[in-house]
């Protein structure tokens, strides 16, 4: 529509209803609101006009202008001689000046006595004010902001604090404004008459922020700030400022404005103290005003003041990252143990997936704010008058943390990392706030995941769950696959739909639980839609190309294929007859029961052992199973290869160090050698054999073993990959949620000693912070994940691809249950009670070695109170230790 022909829209303005006429297009291209009100179906539409009684005609004026010039001027100031009229000028003259001011709405009155320091007020609001003692302290507080020397007579040179702030707020809001350049510019030579110019462009923000017009938003809040920048409290005295403040703490005043208003008044706030009319504006508006106010102010003279408790931020950083490598070290058996003990893949690829996809999850998706106090067994706001207290307590929560995480990962004690740190943070809690302060049981709620019962119903929930699911997806593949009479041939029809359901339900779980990824903009259909689609998506893509690949090298024996040749897809179906594996080539499926005997081997071995013993045993002879049936393979050549002894026919893994050669230490060869042992140790670690070996836990493997049934070999070696892509998932949300464990506490520790102020109940969680963390747990996956992985996996029973993937499965819809339904569970406890389970079903009760169950229970249960010991300890000593120039 042509602006010129259209029609005119009236706009009646103010009280007394000053008519101010706008083309109606022109009206109708500043916002969706106003477009709304000139072309929708109300009744502002019907009439053609519009009423606002609450706006000024001043403000409308630079509405009006902004419209038809794409920028306003300030307004004429008004008259001295005639009150309450504008002086008459041309329009170019209006948009040309640019330093008059809005008529003031407050009479300026000459500035007040200064004070040397304030008259107490009421205390209301809980300031402070008005008890002496709480008065003076929060005079040393506020240090240098109570001279009564400016800033601009300091030394020349120096910056201080609150010359530093006022630049950040010259800089800041400069640079959050849209880049547009403006029309209009503010002079720097203040007058007493512009005292209310802040106001004017206050109202004109509010207005534009109303009706969404965003490049007037973008105008006037430029404007408020340059005038707030040029504002001279010596010359135009307070009385601007203050009307500007009660303008802005109306209700309906955009959070924005408040803020940036909040962030001068803390600058300039030594200045305003000293007068009258701002002290009752403290008392009118009482917490509203602390809420909104005190949290910049106590910023500029407070920021960076527990430079004092540096060695606190110093401690906290080695030992958060100390827990964090032990969540690395201790956790990542979780999402592992199950492929490698399963053979599906090797130590050394596990290690290097696990590595990036941890460090992915816990840098990208992981959380960017984290609850301060993150199992909620602690009231953080008991600390706000202490922060720094808080500091202290959260140093020795990762402190009492990271000393029982480093002691069970280095005895092969597997535990939750989220018990360990809310036993922390339990024990420094009791230390300073005593047993009261202790969240035990949210029961009023409905939240069984606060509080410290959340732990003891963990250890029957998590367990319980994940065995369940497992259960169900076992009995699934083993009666509708492993059991039929061509296994083969039905896994590999089932194999498309195995990946798009568990593409689908990983998919969920990555929504549902990925740290920072916010779908609450999402309805549940939405997340319906986006789970059943990437689930049907990639079981076309497995259909279309492992699926043949598969087929080649389970059917037809292609021992040539390599993993690559999975993108070409149907054509490999065009393939020739494989020729003969040469003897000693790579390539082919291997072997998942190799080492392992069935019942009836080890009974036959066992037989064969006592008729040998008959003729050679002494009577002192005390063997277990595994040691006969081990001495009998090696003896009889003429039995089969399954029958060798489990202890030494394991397949052994090729060694990435070597030996260490021989030469003096600075020869390039012995060098490298050590280079290769530094980094490469703690990943050159074959799992399966370090499972079997014996010990007090492993008891007779080969015995337990025996109990559990094998199945086809080549259906088996159908599950490795969805069995990987699973483990690949839960280490990604693993990295996500489980860094929090480790950098929540610490982000508490940086915040509190960077500012000096606690921020409420979440910790804002820097980049650098979550790539610390990160780091903290890739190092521990590098350097020690094999100790705690080689105590489960086959010594708590025989694992192969399809069982595995029956308990990553069911221990991920676990997670995926108890995330929405806000159940208090763990990984660790998951994954231990989807392995008991599917153990149980896949063979009998003695097909699970309890002794190690046992450990795994006894490990979760002393776990909290360790820990909160450890922590409350430490938090106790040195809060309650003596000091020189302390005699109590």
């Amino acid at each position: 529509m042509d602006i010129a022909t259209s029609e005119m829209f009236r706009f009646l303005v103010g009280p007394d209803e000053q008519e101010f006429w706008i083309h109606s297009a022109l009206v109708a291209c500043q916002s969706a609101a106003l477009k709304a009100m000139v072309d929708g179906n109300f009744k502002e539409t019907t009439d053609g006009c519009a009423r606002l009684p609450d706006v000024d005609t001043q403000t409308f004026t630079s509405f009006w202008q902004f419209v038809y010039t794409g920028s306003y001027a300030n307004p004429e100031p008004r008259s001295p001689s005639t009150p309450g009229l504008l002086v008459e000028s041309s329009e170019a003259q209006r948009l040309a000046e640019s330093t008059d001011v809005v008529p003031a709405d407050i009479p300026f009155s000459p500035e007040p006595a200064q004070q040397t320091h304030p008259e107490p007020v009421v205390d209301e609001w809980n300031w402070g004010l008005s008890n002496t003692k709480k008065q003076k302290k929060k005079l040393r507080q506020l240090g240098s902001l109570w001279e009564d020397e400016p800033p601009e007579e300091k030394t020349r040179g120096t910056i201080t604090k609150q010359m530093a702030q006022w630049n950040e707020f010259k800089d800041s809001w400069r640079i959050k404004l849209a880049s547009q350049p403006q029309k209009t510019a503010l002079g720097t030579n203040a007058s007493p008459q512009n005292r209310d110019l802040p106001l004017h462009h206050a109202r004109v923000y509010a207005l534009s922020e109303c009706y969404g017009i965003a490049e007037l938003e973008d105008a006037s809040f430029s404007k408020l700030h340059n005038s707030l920048v040029d504002y001279d409290l010596s010359k135009n005295g307070h009385a601007g400022i203050i009307a500007l403040l009660r303008y802005c703490f109306d209700e309906l005043s955009p959070d924005r404005l408040k803020q940036l208003v909040a962030h001068y008044i803390a600058c300039k706030f030594e200045y305003m103290w000293k007068s009258n009319e701002f002290q009752e504006f403290l008392e009118e508006h009482g917490c509203r005003a602390a809420e909104v106010l005190f949290r910049p102010i106590y910023a500029v003279s407070s920021n960076m003041v527990l430079h004092q408790f540096d060695y606190i931020f110093a401690i906290g950083t080695i030992f958060a990252f100390l827990d964090a490598w032990n969540i690395g070290a201790n956790d990542v058996a979780n999402s592992w143990t199950t492929s490698v003990s399963s053979r599906s893949i090797s130590y050394v690829q596990a290690m290097v997936l696990g590595s990036i996809l941890e460090f992915a999850g816990a840098v990208g998706v992981g959380a960017r704010v984290a609850d301060t106090i993150r199992t909620k067994v602690v009231d953080v706001n008991q600390f706000e008058e202490n922060p720094a207290l808080l500091m202290l307590g959260m140093m020795c929560a990762i402190l009492g943390s990271s000393i029982w995480l480093t002691f069970c990962t280095k005895v092969g004690l597997t535990v939750s990392t989220t018990h360990s740190i809310m036993g922390g943070v339990i024990g420094m809690g009791v230390a300073l706030v005593g047993v009261d302060g202790i969240t035990w049981a949210d029961f009023d709620s409905g939240d069984i995941s606060s509080g410290v019962v959340s732990v003891f119903l963990a250890w029957i929930i998590a367990p319980g769950l994940s065995a369940a699911f497992a259960i169900t997806i076992f009995l699934i593949t083993k009666y509708a696959v492993l059991l039929r009479s061509k296994p083969v041939i039905r896994g590999l029809m089932l194999v498309p739909v195995y990946f798009g359901i568990t593409a689908a339900l990983l998919v969920m779980l990555i929504v549902w639980k990925g740290g920072s990824i916010d779908v609450d903009w999402m309805s549940n259909a939405q997340i319906a839609g986006i789970v059943v689609g990437a689930g049907a998506a990639w079981g076309i893509v497995v259909a279309i190309f492992l699926v043949p690949w598969l087929y080649r090298i389970v059917l037809k024996d292609d021992w040539q294929l390599r993993w690559w040749h999975i993108a070409l897809g149907p054509l490999l179906l065009r393939r020739g007859e494989p020729p003969l594996q040469p003897e000693g080539s790579k390539g082919g499926i291997r072997n998942f029961y190799e080492g392992h005997l069935t019942k009836e081997q080890m009974e036959e071995m066992l037989a064969s052992a006592r008729s040998r013993d008959e003729e050679t045993s002494t009577p002192f002879d005390n063997k277990t199973a595994a040691d006969t049936a081990s001495e009998n393979a090696q003896s009889d050549s003429v039995q089969p290869r399954t029958a060798q002894s489990p202890e030494n026919h394991f397949p052994q893994e090729k060694k990435i160090v070597g030996p260490k050669p021989e030469g003096p230490w600075y020869n390039s060869t012995v060098l490298f050698w050590y280079f290769k042992w530094l980094f490469l140790r703690g990943v050159d670690q074959d799992i399966v054999n370090l499972q079997h070996k014996r010990t007090f836990l492993s008891g007779d493997l080969a015995a337990i073993h025996s109990h559990v049934p094998h199945y086809d070999n080549k259906a088996e070696y159908l599950y490795t990959f969805v069995q990987i892509m699973t483990a690949c998932t839960a280490s990604f949300t693993h990295g996500a949620n489980d860094v929090a464990n480790a950098i929540a506490p610490y982000a508490t520790i940086y915040q509190i000693w960077q500012s000096g102020a606690l921020q409420g109940s979440k910790s804002d969680v820097p980049i650098w912070i979550l790539c610390l963390g990160g780091a903290g747990i890739v190092l521990g996956i590098w350097t020690y994940g094999y100790n705690i992985m080689k105590v489960l996996g086959n010594r708590l029973t025989l694992h192969s691809p399809s069982r595995g993937f029956a308990m990553e499965l069911g221990a991920a819809c676990t997670i995926i249950l108890a995330t929405r339904l806000k159940l208090p569970v763990s990984t660790t406890q998951c994954i231990a009670g989807a392995t008991v389970g599917v153990g149980l079903c896949s063979g009998t009760w003695r097909s699970i070695n309890w002794r190690v169950v046992t450990w795994i229970y006894m490990g979760w249960i002393v776990t909290l109170p360790i820990a909160a010991l450890i922590s409350g300890c430490i938090c106790g000593i040195i809060i309650n230790a003596p000091r020189w120039g302390y005699a109590g």
